[in-house]
């Protein structure tokens, strides 16, 4: 992989503060009602003539329809505080089909969207609407992921996969079967966005399982793909921890909804 001056960026765009820590960690946990909040993201890298996206976010409709949830600013608006268009990103990329990573498809009309076969297949199938998994997805953003499909815009994945020479997908299931994480090769070191591989630090760095999952060995298995890519001087961001800010700097003038993952002048 080249490694290249890219500016990572993670978008807060939600956040919940009503959740607990039974609604996170697999099995019984010891503190199961304890206060456990969670923030929404989505990543940019941010290039000299374009921008890749990680994930779509959920709207504001769907903060409504499901409560409970802060709806902070839209992905596009958070863009423009990078200096950024929507028009400017040149790759999606859907990490997996849920709900909260799903809203946006169609905000950014340039972009070509990545997914991974296992994800489509699955959630276009008869077990996406049985217990929980129909409160995961929603069946109208999927269908605007078949619809791009249709019209060419979509690049269906079937494991690893190179965006260019510096960003890699990976495929390591788990919390979906499709569950895909983006490594990016820069200066300093690898940055690994893990998504919801690992939605919390204490996921990957404890060893236990989102509550949420498809396969739990897999769920393993992607920690410890996680720490591959990294390597001994790389960073993992994990999907949806307001530590986040507390391990990385936030960009002034954002009112701390723009962390800064790794830095480099956005244009």
């Amino acid at each position: 992989m080249k490694r290249i001056d890219h500016g990572i960026y993670a978008l807060q765009y939600a956040s919940r503060t009503a959740s607990v820590r039974g609604e996170h960690f697999y099995g019984h946990d010891a503190d199961c009602g304890g206060h456990y909040p969670i923030d929404y993201f989505v990543w940019a890298v941010c290039r000299p003539d374009d921008v890749v996206l990680v994930d779509g976010g959920f709207t504001r409709e769907t903060a409504l329809d499901r409560g409970n949830r802060d709806y902070l600013a839209d992905p596009v608006d958070l863009l423009a505080l990078l200096g950024r268009s929507a028009d400017e990103v040149s790759h999606l990329v859907l990490s997996h089909l849920h709900y909260d990573h799903t809203g946006h498809v169609d905000a950014f009309p340039n972009a070509r969207i990545h997914v991974q076969q296992r994800e489509l297949d699955f959630w276009g199938g008869p077990l996406a609407s049985r217990g929980v998994h129909a409160h995961l997805h929603v069946a109208s953003d999927v269908a605007a992921v078949v619809r791009l499909a249709n019209e060419g815009r979509v690049t269906v994945h079937d494991g690893d996969a190179l965006i260019d020479e510096s960003i890699s997908l990976h495929l390591v299931g788990g919390h979906t079967p499709g569950m895909q994480v983006m490594a990016i090769a820069t200066v300093a070191g690898p940055v690994v966005l893990a998504s919801d591989a690992s939605h919390f630090y204490e996921n990957l760095e404890q060893d236990k399982p989102y509550a949420i999952v498809t396969d739990l060995p897999a769920m393993y298995t992607a920690f410890d793909r996680l720490r591959e890519l990294a390597g001994v001087g790389g960073v993992i961001v994990p999907g949806h921890d307001p530590r986040i800010r507390d391990r990385h700097a936030t960009m002034s003038n954002t009112n701390g909804l723009v962390t800064i993952l790794s830095e480099s002048a956005c244009r």
